[in-house]
């Protein structure tokens, strides 16, 4: 433990400690990896590794707290610890990131086979159906287990970009196909440029689960207009 009292001031979080922040006093704000946060409303701080703050405290008012800093400790035998494995939840975003990829990567011939035989627009339904109940499933997701299994899931599952460019181009007439693909794709930028902007302001606004809940919402709501709004001109393929 550390007591500090002093004025403005800057640190960086030693890698491989965790640490504590109580504030005594403090007339100011405490900024954490970027966010700011009024100490006036809150005196513990819980600090992960790396975490970089940032002091912005009233020159006549100097900051007045303990520090302590500490190893997470993780059961290693009965009776006995040993330090956590700090690297493992960058290891973990890696995994969960590359799953949803792979089993995609496994998938899409399959379901691309399958629209060959039945149609685009029943793939892109069923690819709809599934990411919307998949990804606010995600939102209630209780550990990375279940976040990974999931994000397999909707790997298996996916396929909406794909099955919307097929059905695009086999049922708009060969004069307006590539405007028709055009607006598809600006459509996509699009989402991947507001996307991100429009999560942080809802991840700020009402939580990370939140966000899995309204994307959900809006892939479910896109499947809705593809059912009733859209038209297929396919005749089946008689299999051999």
């Amino acid at each position: 433990m550390k007591h500090v009292n002093s004025g403005p001031s800057f640190f960086q979080q030693e890698t491989s400690l965790y640490a504590i922040l109580l504030f005594k006093e403090a007339n100011g704000d405490i900024v954490i990896d970027g966010r700011s946060y009024p100490l006036h409303q809150q005196k513990v701080f819980i600090l992960p590794p790396d975490a970089t703050v940032k002091f912005l405290i009233h020159l006549d008012y100097p900051a007045d707290y303990y520090q302590i800093r500490f190893h997470a400790l993780q059961a290693a035998d009965k009776g006995h610890f040993a330090p956590a494995e700090l690297n493992c939840p960058r290891l973990w975003t890696s995994i969960i990131f590359g799953a949803n990829l792979l089993t995609a990567f496994i998938f899409s011939p399959i379901w691309g086979k399958l629209a060959d035989r039945y149609g685009r627009k029943l793939m892109l339904v069923r690819s709809g159906i599934s990411m919307a109940i998949i990804i606010t499933l995600m939102g209630f997701a209780t550990n990375h287990i279940y976040l990974l299994l999931l994000r397999l899931l909707n790997g298996m599952m996916a396929g909406f970009i794909p099955a919307a460019i097929a059905l695009t181009a086999t049922n708009t007439p060969k004069e307006k196909t590539g405007y028709a693909l055009g607006i598809l794709h600006a459509g996509s930028v699009a989402g991947t440029i507001c996307g991100p902007l429009l999560g942080g302001l809802l991840a700020d606004s009402f939580g990370f689960s939140a966000v899995f809940s309204y994307t959900g919402l809006c892939i479910f709501a896109a499947t809705m207009m593809v059912i009733f709004l859209v038209k297929e001109n396919f005749e089946k393929k008689k299999g051999k």
